[in-house]
């Protein structure tokens, strides 16, 4: 059993915890093996990134970045403690196996090989918290590299992919919008405005708005999408509703603006305001998606390092976006499936963690030549 990824799962980094007894355990790890590395922590000083640099202090290095939080676990049929690794027909379980502390137990588990290699490049482990709700600890650690770290030549996110190199992904955008409006008796509507009647008017908004969509064949949907996550409202069916919030997302194409969504929403929202209602929208998070007229050259050197050659654009977002926003090309691959992530018995093939042991042992190989 892999014994670093075993405690991994056993430490609960769902986001709302701290994942900072995870860094510790790291960082110990990583001085045990003569590696010193840095913590990056939040305004509260609650959870941390991690940056470590092995090799040269020179340009050209390469990134091999993760997450350490998961998502949460209740409510779900699990049927094996999701904070203990259980090995059973060639598959590891535990919550995070796949999405995404396997790539990271990799990255850790080849720490003496990247140590003992005569590298003349960098490797640089980069570990972020939060990205579960919205990529939140990983862009003060990409600017960290930016502004401190001699220019990466690429970096590789290993988000679950089958070990196939994911070139493209969308963005995601995640917003609320809250309606107040004014209380009445049931029977006498003109009296008031009804929150949750002016919320179904936005949501139908919405729908229309985004059926707009352009399309990219590369993509499954091929098209920009939207999800209600939440909406709550009201208090009793005899009085109208002077309240209502829903929470939405949308995930875009890479390089398609979403600013006309927000502008379009809030200029219809214009019709509905009175004086007894009122409308607004605020964004809570966003993580920028990832183009592959940005990484050819990476996807190409790193295609020729896998045995699938398979290469794909996704709709699911990650931290690699915001490298790319920081001029430092990315790709996305790493062991698991993505269907794998958030669900409850989550696993990952055995095989998963050796084929990708296999490619980042190619890796640094690149980092020697």
């Amino acid at each position: 059993m892999h014994s670093i990824l075993k405690n991994l799962i056993a430490f609960n980094t769902i986001s709302c915890n701290s994942n900072l007894e995870l860094m510790d355990y790291i960082q110990s790890y990583l001085k045990d093996q003569g590696i010193d590395s840095i913590l990056d922590y939040n305004q509260d000083k609650t959870k941390a990134n991690l940056l470590a640099t092995i090799g040269p202090n020179v340009e050209g290095g390469i990134v091999l970045s993760g997450h350490t939080d998961v998502v949460p676990v209740e409510g779900q049929d699990w049927k094996t403690n999701p904070f203990e690794l259980i090995e059973k027909d060639g598959r590891y379980y535990g919550r995070g196996t796949s999405d995404m502390k396997g790539f990271v137990a990799l990255c850790l588990e080849l720490v003496p090989h990247i140590k003992n290699a005569p590298l003349t490049k960098p490797i640089h482990l980069a570990f972020s918290y939060d990205e579960e709700i919205g990529c939140q600890g990983a862009p003060t650690l990409v600017n960290h590299i930016a502004k401190h770290v001699p220019t990466p030549a690429f970096a590789i996110i290993g988000e679950p992919t089958l070990m196939d190199i994911v070139h493209s992904h969308k963005a995601i955008h995640c917003y609320k919008t809250t309606i107040h409006g004014t209380e009445a008796h049931s029977s006498c509507p003109h009296l008031g405005a009804n929150a949750i009647v002016a919320a179904s008017k936005l949501i139908a908004f919405l729908e229309q708005e985004l059926a707009k969509s352009p399309t990219n064949e590369h993509f499954t949907p091929s098209t920009n999408t939207f999800n209600i996550g939440t909406i709550k409202g009201g208090n009793a069916v005899n009085i109208i509703a002077n309240q209502c919030e829903f929470i939405w997302e949308v995930r875009l194409l890479p390089g398609y603006n979403g600013q006309h969504i927000i502008d379009a929403l809030n200029q219809f929202s214009q019709t509905l305001i009175t004086d007894k209602l009122d409308i607004s929208t605020t964004e809570l998070y966003s993580a920028p998606g990832l183009s592959s007229k940005h990484n050819e050259d990476v996807v190409r050197i790193l295609m020729n390092l896998l045995p699938s050659n398979q290469c794909h654009a996704v709709a699911f977002a990650t931290e690699a976006g915001l490298f790319e926003k920081v001029d430092i090309p990315s790709v996305v691959c790493g062991p698991g499936s993505i269907e794998q992530a958030n669900n409850p018995n989550e696993f990952v093939d055995i095989s998963q963690l050796e084929e990708c042991t296999t490619f980042l042992k190619k890796v640094i190989n690149f980092a020697c030549q």
